[in-house]
Protein backbone atom coordinates (compact mmCIF):
# COMPACT_ATOMS: atom_id res chain seq x y z
CA UNK A 1 0.00 0.00 0.00
CA UNK A 2 2.53 2.43 0.55
CA UNK A 3 4.48 1.81 -2.21
CA UNK A 4 1.41 2.45 -4.33
CA UNK A 5 1.25 5.62 -2.90
CA UNK A 6 4.42 6.53 -3.35
CA UNK A 7 4.24 5.90 -6.86
CA UNK A 8 1.20 8.25 -6.75
CA UNK A 9 2.85 10.98 -5.18
CA UNK A 10 6.06 10.68 -7.68
CA UNK A 11 3.33 10.30 -10.61
CA UNK A 12 1.46 13.58 -9.12
CA UNK A 13 5.02 15.70 -8.56
CA UNK A 14 5.90 14.74 -12.44
CA UNK A 15 2.76 16.26 -14.13
CA UNK A 16 1.32 12.76 -14.72
CA UNK A 17 -1.75 11.21 -13.88
CA UNK A 18 -2.26 7.55 -13.72
CA UNK A 19 -4.83 6.42 -16.71
CA UNK A 20 -8.15 5.63 -16.04
CA UNK A 21 -9.03 2.25 -16.88
CA UNK A 22 -10.71 1.04 -20.13
CA UNK A 23 -14.12 0.31 -20.10
CA UNK A 24 -14.82 -3.26 -21.22
CA UNK A 25 -15.28 -3.86 -25.04
CA UNK A 26 -18.28 -6.27 -25.59
CA UNK A 27 -17.02 -8.62 -28.19
CA UNK A 28 -19.68 -9.58 -31.17
CA UNK A 29 -22.18 -12.20 -30.55
CA UNK A 30 -21.58 -15.49 -31.69
CA UNK A 31 -23.13 -16.34 -35.02
CA UNK A 32 -24.55 -19.48 -35.05
CA UNK A 33 -22.94 -22.33 -36.80
CA UNK A 34 -25.97 -23.51 -39.30
CA UNK A 35 -26.71 -19.65 -39.99
CA UNK A 36 -25.12 -19.40 -43.02
CA UNK A 37 -26.25 -22.80 -44.68
CA UNK A 38 -26.06 -22.32 -48.35
CA UNK A 39 -30.00 -21.49 -50.02
CA UNK A 40 -30.32 -24.18 -52.77
CA UNK A 41 -32.88 -23.49 -55.71
CA UNK A 42 -34.84 -26.47 -55.28
CA UNK A 43 -35.68 -24.39 -51.70
CA UNK A 44 -35.98 -21.10 -52.70
CA UNK A 45 -37.12 -21.08 -56.62
CA UNK A 46 -39.11 -17.92 -56.25
CA UNK A 47 -35.94 -16.21 -55.27
CA UNK A 48 -33.80 -17.94 -57.76
CA UNK A 49 -36.21 -17.22 -60.18
CA UNK A 50 -36.08 -13.24 -59.12
CA UNK A 51 -32.75 -13.84 -59.61
CA UNK A 52 -32.26 -15.62 -62.89
CA UNK A 53 -30.19 -12.56 -65.11
CA UNK A 54 -27.50 -13.54 -62.67
CA UNK A 55 -24.29 -15.33 -63.28
CA UNK A 56 -24.15 -16.55 -59.35
CA UNK A 57 -27.43 -15.96 -57.19
CA UNK A 58 -25.70 -18.12 -54.80
CA UNK A 59 -22.95 -15.86 -54.26
CA UNK A 60 -24.78 -12.67 -54.44
CA UNK A 61 -27.60 -14.14 -51.49
CA UNK A 62 -24.61 -15.26 -49.24
CA UNK A 63 -23.07 -12.58 -49.26
CA UNK A 64 -26.09 -10.36 -47.93
CA UNK A 65 -26.69 -12.77 -45.24
CA UNK A 66 -23.43 -12.59 -43.94
CA UNK A 67 -22.44 -9.50 -43.97
CA UNK A 68 -26.43 -8.87 -42.23
CA UNK A 69 -25.51 -11.37 -39.55
CA UNK A 70 -22.16 -9.62 -38.92
CA UNK A 71 -23.55 -6.25 -38.54
CA UNK A 72 -26.63 -7.78 -36.40
CA UNK A 73 -23.67 -9.51 -34.23
CA UNK A 74 -21.96 -5.91 -33.38
CA UNK A 75 -25.35 -5.38 -31.99
CA UNK A 76 -24.55 -4.77 -28.15
CA UNK A 77 -27.81 -6.76 -27.05
CA UNK A 78 -27.29 -9.68 -29.41
CA UNK A 79 -25.55 -12.66 -27.49
CA UNK A 80 -26.00 -15.18 -30.42
CA UNK A 81 -27.69 -14.09 -34.08
CA UNK A 82 -29.50 -17.23 -34.86
CA UNK A 83 -30.75 -17.09 -37.98
CA UNK A 84 -30.53 -14.54 -41.22
CA UNK A 85 -32.37 -15.12 -44.19
CA UNK A 86 -33.66 -13.42 -47.21
CA UNK A 87 -37.11 -12.55 -47.46
CA UNK A 88 -38.60 -13.74 -50.62
CA UNK A 89 -41.76 -11.57 -50.26
CA UNK A 90 -40.25 -8.30 -50.26
CA UNK A 91 -37.16 -8.94 -52.54
CA UNK A 92 -36.70 -7.65 -55.73
CA UNK A 93 -33.89 -8.22 -58.59
CA UNK A 94 -32.09 -4.58 -57.29
CA UNK A 95 -32.97 -4.53 -53.82
CA UNK A 96 -32.70 -8.37 -51.59
CA UNK A 97 -33.88 -8.05 -48.14
CA UNK A 98 -32.64 -9.08 -45.36
CA UNK A 99 -33.99 -10.27 -41.57
CA UNK A 100 -32.05 -11.94 -38.83
CA UNK A 101 -32.74 -12.86 -35.47
CA UNK A 102 -30.38 -12.84 -32.68
CA UNK A 103 -31.20 -14.15 -28.45
CA UNK A 104 -29.91 -11.55 -25.81
CA UNK A 105 -29.96 -11.72 -22.34
CA UNK A 106 -33.94 -11.31 -21.86
CA UNK A 107 -35.25 -10.92 -25.43
CA UNK A 108 -35.09 -12.42 -29.03
CA UNK A 109 -34.65 -9.53 -31.29
CA UNK A 110 -35.57 -9.30 -35.21
CA UNK A 111 -33.36 -6.94 -37.59
CA UNK A 112 -34.63 -6.17 -41.14
CA UNK A 113 -32.44 -4.22 -43.36
CA UNK A 114 -32.44 -4.18 -47.22
CA UNK A 115 -29.28 -4.85 -49.47
CA UNK A 116 -28.42 -1.33 -50.11
CA UNK A 117 -27.90 -0.17 -46.73
CA UNK A 118 -25.22 -3.40 -45.79
CA UNK A 119 -22.93 -1.51 -47.36
CA UNK A 120 -21.14 0.88 -44.90
CA UNK A 121 -20.55 1.23 -41.18
CA UNK A 122 -24.03 2.46 -40.12
CA UNK A 123 -25.37 0.15 -36.77
CA UNK A 124 -28.31 -1.91 -37.27
CA UNK A 125 -31.08 -1.92 -34.62
CA UNK A 126 -33.74 -3.73 -33.92
CA UNK A 127 -37.33 -3.40 -34.98
CA UNK A 128 -38.97 -5.84 -32.71
CA UNK A 129 -38.22 -7.73 -29.43
CA UNK A 130 -40.11 -11.30 -27.93
CA UNK A 131 -39.49 -12.08 -24.53
CA UNK A 132 -37.38 -15.89 -24.08
CA UNK A 133 -40.12 -15.74 -20.97
CA UNK A 134 -43.15 -16.10 -23.52
CA UNK A 135 -45.80 -13.28 -23.52
CA UNK A 136 -46.02 -10.39 -26.10
CA UNK A 137 -43.29 -9.38 -28.35
CA UNK A 138 -43.26 -5.26 -28.85
CA UNK A 139 -42.70 -3.17 -31.46
CA UNK A 140 -39.60 -1.19 -31.60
Amino acid sequence: MRNHLSLLLLLALAGCTPAAPESPVSAPARIADDVYSPYEREQYPDLFQLLASEAEPEARIQRARETFATKVAAHPECLEVELSEISTDVSSSESLHVFAYCTGATDRFRFRSSEPALDGSAPVSPDLACPLSGGACRRL
